[in-house]
């Protein structure tokens, strides 16, 4: 990252739970925090980005007072779904970190329609008001429907391995002259999990290599020890494009209170960035 490649992918990192002095969430050592360290002591503003349906506490703890990270999350944030200690709306931050973490609780059962133009949208703001020089982006697998993990408690989400992949190729866009890194995050449902980061990995190429995600993957599974996993339909990828090489913003409604979350913050760095020195100012 700090090389001559834009673009570097981890799926087995990710774990966004771990505090400096604790595990937590099936995470030992928070690799997202260790990246963004290192990718600071070369670039000066980092955008973190994180789809994991469960909030990533360990990331927001460790930047809670800094503002050369802009963190932004959205997740699942109910009485009862993990974490629970954070992620409401209303921790913006602390000290000189005030209105650099950003959490958007996104409803149950939300589907590609309603996810993927407001992280479109969130996505575009962040980059023209922040500018940041490299991107950190967790892509959680648990936010897919029927996700084992959630299922359960009736508080998931309604996601597609195709509509985290429009996500990944809508920031891969951005990236021609940043860096980008791809950490995994939670997916307990294998053959699923798995999908998703074959999706991921080509529509991170599409920057550069446009058409790599819809033309160049062939559609079927291969043959392998685990294939009947992938039944019944055993394909890679669905046909329907309605998230996919488009922009999803036009002729869609966003969620309201999402919306004027992302609109408050982008006014708040607009503020922060008008604000002339005291040494600028002429006596």
């Amino acid at each position: 990252m700090t090389g001559g490649g834009n673009v570097a992918i981890h799926w087995g990192g990710g774990r966004h739970h771990a505090h400096p002095g604790q595990a937590g969430g099936f995470c030992f050592i928070n690799d997202v925090c260790l990246a963004i360290e290192r990718l600071l002591r070369k670039y000066k503003r980092i955008l973190y980005l994180d789809i994991d349906i469960h909030h990533g506490d360990g990331v927001q703890q460790t930047f809670y007072e800094h503002n050369n990270v802009l963190t932004v999350s959205f997740h699942r944030y109910a009485p009862g779904f993990y974490p629970g200690s954070s992620g409401s709306a209303k921790e913006r931050g602390r000290n000189e970190g005030v209105g650099y973490n950003l959490n958007l609780p996104m409803p149950a059962f939300c589907n590609d329609s309603t996810f993927v133009p407001l992280y479109q949208y969130a996505l575009r703001q962040f980059m023209e008001t922040f500018d940041p020089e490299a991107i950190v982006l967790c892509v959680g697998a648990d936010g897919l429907q029927n996700d084992p993990l959630v299922v359960g408690n009736h508080e998931g989400w309604n996601l597609t391995p195709e509509g985290l992949a429009e996500c990944v190729r809508f920031t891969s866009q951005w990236c021609s002259d940043r860096k980008l890194l791809l950490l995994g995050g939670g997916g307990y449902h294998p053959a699923q999990t798995a999908r998703t980061y074959l999706l991921c990995t080509a529509a991170a190429c599409e920057g550069v290599r446009p058409g790599m995600l819809r033309q160049e993957l062939p559609r079927d599974v291969p043959r392998h020890p685990y294939f009947d996993r992938y039944g019944p339909d055993f394909v890679l990828y669905q046909p329907d494009e309605n998230t996919s090489n488009s922009d999803c913003i036009n002729g869609i409604s966003l969620n309201k209170e999402v919306k004027e979350s992302i609109d408050l913050a982008v006014m708040y760095l607009q503020q922060q960035q008008q604000r002339v020195p005291d040494f600028a100012i002429d006596p």
